[in-house]
């Protein structure tokens, strides 16, 4: 059996975001319940910085404007 970790790391500084957090975390974490469903294994997500023991580190940064020549 296998633990994996997922971490959402906000690069954003936004106070927008802020808001979301908790729903952007329940939505990846029901996502790996789900592809994980009858198997052994389990992925727990967390926002967070990322570090080397994190399996998969998923990063939110700021939009960039559309340049238009």
């Amino acid at each position: 059996m296998a633990t994996y970790t997922v971490k959402i790391v906000d690069h954003t500084k936004s106070d927008e975001l802020q808001k979301y957090k908790g729903g952007i975390k329940r939505i990846a974490q029901e996502r790996f319940d789900e592809a994980f469903a009858n198997t052994a294994d389990t992925v727990t997500v967390s926002w967070g910085n990322g570090t080397e023991k994190d399996d998969l580190v998923i990063h939110f940064c700021p939009g960039r404007r559309q340049l238009v020549y």
